[in-house]
């Protein structure tokens, strides 16, 4: 990319003597705030030759005025052509004094003024002394200086017609910068005519310029693009004077620095084509402070289209936008508070901003001597917010309703409840041969009824203390556990359906041994209940080891689950039997509570404990699945993560 100071100033050939050098400074224009016209320019930048003139550090010349840097008068030629170059964005170029260090005698230099990006460049190149043509030829010096310049100088004849009107110029003179520039050799060159050599630029910018330059007398300046034969596009900076029956004229070659405007314009429409798609509001503010360095009033120098919409912003006026008379930019509010605090620490802060009805989120940090925002509206995700707390707070009251809820099942239904139970079985017991036949089949009825519903009352307890237990986890052997559970509460069970359970390899597992121990015993109980006539039950639990890639498709799912990595293993667990299955229905009924599978009238049962189950994986942050066939059997999977890989060496079969 082309800046000022990276530009060519002396020839291949030339070393870095700084006597060879041009010097450059770089200045902002300063504006009077009433006139509005250029008062003076601060430094902000300078080459090494102009660091050498002044003979002092950098950092104690940028910042500072022209006018107390150079020793001008307000009213000077430099300060005039600055504001001239700044309004019109054409060059000037012109001779002055300057004085770069006090008590010095001013010089003369040739000075050229440039606009470039917003910012004034001050070229300056020392004129010579008058020396004694003893010294040294004369016309051998002003050959040296014509040929080496880098400047392309070219000295032009005009060619009239027989009414005595310009029809073309012909080169008289051209030097080594002029003929690269022109990509022909001096012989191509001097002598000819321009349009015979370059036919396109008849009626074009350029001649019209030179026809003026020669027909008034006055220098003209411009910008002038030229497309060579090959169809390349370049730009030039040129400079035309009339000098006696010629014309004389310098140009640069500025296609870099042109093509890197072109550029930049292209990348800044581009970037606010991406800004104001966005819809986050974007703004970029100069702080207005006092000389105590408080924080009076924010300037826009940047709003995308969101930001205009949301804050009242003229798009016309945004370069003279403040935040006050909006409202945003009052003393003691959160946005204005947070935006001196970065401007004192120059770390960047995020705040919650009320403005209008609306609520902003917004980031904000430094920027040199600016300030950037990035602002979101957050307030439907704050409407959001409270209406989840709202939600979390009647889950929590029903939650505790449920506790609550828990503890009457447990104390003023399950007890009185029992009662009947036990009273029921006393009056068919000891008064039975009291009673007709119709009134035992009543009591047998209440004891039925009465006995559905304990185990009713039981299974919703225990489902409810599942939502609300603190997970203890522990290693145990699955296949001492199971052992366990045959032997002593399956064994009624299994003992009067002369079932045989076989149990293959079984891992070590980390969990809630109460909770697996309720999971198996609700499962195994399910097997060995729902059997078919005449047929000995028969039950498998086995084990493997799988990765997560391996997991089929699950209906069970435990909710807010983290999607675990694909080199996640889990303990695969299964439950089957030959018993009397179920038809084909999906993973979310089949745990559904209070869903019965079977009838009531050949089965007892809740209905509430495949949904334990459901609860108990879900709490070990595991899946459970399902496949029957009515008449062949169920098997039940369980997969949970598996902590530990070790598998137990047991294998058990439990014969009747």
């Amino acid at each position: 990319m082309f800046t000022p100071l990276h530009s060519v100033t002396r020839t291949p050939t030339q070393s870095a003597n700084p006597a060879f050098l041009h010097g450059l400074m770089v200045c902002v224009p300063v504006r009077s705030p009433v006139a509005g016209n250029s008062t003076d320019g601060v430094l902000i930048d300078l080459n090494e030759r102009a660091l050498a003139d002044f003979g002092q550090p950098r950092e104690q010349l940028t910042g500072q005025p022209l006018t107390a840097l150079l020793g001008l008068h307000p009213a000077g030629e430099l300060l005039h052509q600055l504001t001239q170059v700044a309004d019109s964005g054409l060059s000037s170029r012109f001779e002055t004094q300057l004085q770069f260090q006090p008590g010095r005698q001013s010089e003369g230099y040739d000075v050229q003024l440039t606009r470039f990006e917003g910012r004034v460049l001050i070229y300056y190149y020392p004129l010579a002394p008058d020396q004694p043509e003893a010294n040294q030829p004369y016309s051998d010096q002003l050959s040296a200086l014509v040929q080496n310049a880098l400047t392309g100088l070219t000295c032009l004849e005009p060619v009239h017609d027989d009414t005595g009107a310009i029809i073309d110029f012909r080169y008289l003179l051209v030097n080594q910068h002029a003929i690269q520039l022109a990509r022909k050799s001096a012989e191509q060159l001097l002598g000819q005519r321009m349009l015979e050599l370059y036919p396109t630029i008849q009626g074009s910018l350029l001649f019209h310029k030179w026809l003026e330059a020669y027909q008034t007398g006055q220098p003209t300046q411009f910008l002038n693009s030229f497309t060579l034969p090959n169809g390349q596009t370049s730009w030039y900076e040129s400079r035309t004077v009339r000098h006696g029956d010629v014309l004389i004229e310098s140009f640069n070659d500025v296609t870099e620095q042109k093509l890197s405007e072109l550029r930049q314009h292209d990348q800044a429409a581009l970037l606010e084509r991406v800004l104001n798609t966005t819809q986050s509001a974007i703004l970029v503010l100069r702080p207005e402070q006092s000389e105590a360095g408080d924080l009076l009033d924010l300037q826009v120098t940047l709003a995308n289209q969101t930001a205009r919409h949301w804050f009242n912003l003229s798009a016309l006026d945004r370069m003279t936008q403040t935040f006050m008379p909006i409202g945003m930019a009052i003393p003691g509010n959160a946005f204005f508070d947070t935006c001196q605090r970065v401007l004192q620490s120059r770390m960047p802060e995020r705040t919650i901003f009320s403005f209008g009805n609306r609520q902003y989120d917004m980031a904000i940090a430094p920027l040199n001597y600016s300030l950037t925002i990035s602002a979101f509206d957050v307030t439907d995700l704050q409407t959001q917010r409270e209406q989840l707390e709202i939600s979390n707070f009647d889950l929590r009251r029903s939650g505790e309703n449920l506790r609550q809820f828990a503890q009457v099942a447990s104390s003023d239904l399950i007890t009185p409840l029992r009662k009947i139970l036990s009273f029921t079985e006393l009056l068919q017991q000891q008064y039975s041969d009291q009673l007709s036949p119709d009134g035992i089949d009543v009591l047998r009825r209440v004891y039925t009824a009465a006995r559905r519903m304990d185990m009713f009352l039981h299974d919703l307890l225990a489902y409810s203390r599942l939502s609300t237990q603190t997970q203890h986890m522990e290693s145990f052997e699955l296949s001492t556990l199971i052992n366990e559970l045959a032997t002593e509460d399956l064994w009624p069970l299994i003992h009067q359906s002369g079932a045989r359970l076989t149990i293959g390899q079984l891992p070590v597992l980390t969990a809630n041994r109460s909770q697996i121990r309720q999971l198996l015993l609700n499962l195994l109980t399910n097997a060995l209940t729902f059997r078919r006539v005449g047929i000995t039950p028969e039950i498998e639990v086995n084990a493997r080891l799988i990765p997560y890639t391996e997991l089929p498709t699950i209906a069970v799912q435990t909710a807010g689950q983290a999607e675990p990595t694909g080199t996640a293993l889990y303990h695969e667990i299964s439950v089957s039997d030959n018993g009397t299955g179920f038809e084909g229905t999906s993973d979310e009924q089949v745990f559904q509570a209070f869903l019965r599978l079977k009838s009531r009238s050949r089965h007892d049962g809740s209905g509430i404990g495949l949904a334990i189950c459901r609860r108990i994986v879900e709490n070990h942050r595991g899946y459970i699945s399902a496949v029957g066939e009515p008449g062949v059997g169920a098997t039940f999977r369980i997969f949970l993560p598996a902590n530990e890989t070790s598998l137990s060496t047991g294998h058990l079969d439990f014969r009747h």
